[in-house]
Formats: C-alpha cells, sequence, structure tokens
C-alpha cells in the first residue's frame, strides 16, 4: 500500500515529496501538456498558407509536432494551472 502525504503538506527539504507525488505531478504535468497541444492545433489549423511557396504535408507535419512542443514548453513552465489542479485531484483521490 502507498502512503502519502496529505496534499496540503509541502515537500521541504526536511520533507522530501515520494516517488509517487513526483511520479504523481509528472503526469499532472503530461496531461496538461496534452490538453495545450489540442488548443494549439486548433489555434493554428486556422492559419492558411497560400500561394507558390506553401510546404505542403511537410508544412502540416512540422506544425502539428511545433505545436506538441510549444504545448509541453508551456506546461512545463507553469501552463495554465491546470497540472496543479489535477496533481492535488491525483492525492486527493489516493487519500480516500
Amino acid at each position: 500500500m502507498v502512503t502519502i502525504s496529505p496534499a496540503s503538506q509541502q515537500a521541504t527539504p526536511a520533507n522530501p515529496p515520494t516517488p509517487f507525488e513526483i511520479r504523481a505531478r509528472e503526469k499532472a504535468v503530461e496531461f496538461e501538456g496534452v490538453f495545450l497541444s489540442m488548443m494549439v492545433k486548433e489555434m493554428f489549423s486556422g492559419i492558411e498558407t497560400e500561394g507558390d511557396f506553401t510546404g505542403g504535408f511537410g508544412e502540416e507535419m512540422f506544425r502539428g509536432m511545433m505545436a506538441d512542443e510549444y504545448a509541453q514548453a508551456m506546461a512545463a513552465n507553469g501552463g495554465i494551472g491546470l497540472s496543479d489542479q489535477i496533481y492535488r485531484e491525483i492525492l486527493a483521490q489516493q487519500e480516500i
């Protein structure tokens, strides 16, 4: 059985986070990254390029990868706060 500290208790040098808390934080940030990726891809879908110098299929693939990287970078640097709420919910569900 996994024991975890209460969600309200902050990790300090005297009280380091448990492996479960570390993994929960990583998964929360990863989930926020997926959510942001979907949002950024939709944002890019409205941008149409016209003319002789469009990238075609290669440009479409690049935009998808670029959107994923933007989203992961945003999530890793604080994002929109979704990962914090998900993290707290994961910890709360484990305390039940």
